[in-house]
């Protein structure tokens, strides 16, 4: 986490990888590269990385909030707020899930 809060993002990603291979399911290693590659701007992967979070754990909201925020990045609105929807089905007093939820809202065609 100390790389990833510096902007360290690559190094981190590798800590959390080579960290994640032996976790449980729901360990904060999981999702955690993800959150790098949003930050780096590598959507796609962090997509990737993500769905295997929530293969392993099908019930981290925080994994589809974090896909969510991939999607809406992308311009991908309605694949962005199914996300979001279901990080608050899992989580439904997430404020940041609400409050992120309605950009994507907001930018979709009328």
């Amino acid at each position: 986490m100390a790389f990833s809060e510096k902007g360290q993002y690559d190094q981190a990603i590798s800590d959390y990888n080579e960290g994640s291979a032996n976790q449980s399911k729901g360990c904060l290693g999981l999702r955690q590269p993800g959150k790098c590659l949003l930050q780096k701007g590598q959507y796609d992967q962090a997509i990737s990385d993500y769905n295997k979070a929530l293969e392993i754990n099908p019930r981290d909201g925080l994994a589809y909030y974090g896909r969510g925020t991939a999607y809406y990045q992308k311009g991908q609105y309605d694949q962005a707020i199914s996300d979001y929807n279901k990080a608050l089905e899992i989580s439904p007093k997430d404020a940041e899930a609400y409050y992120n939820r309605e950009w994507p809202i907001m930018k979709r065609p009328v």
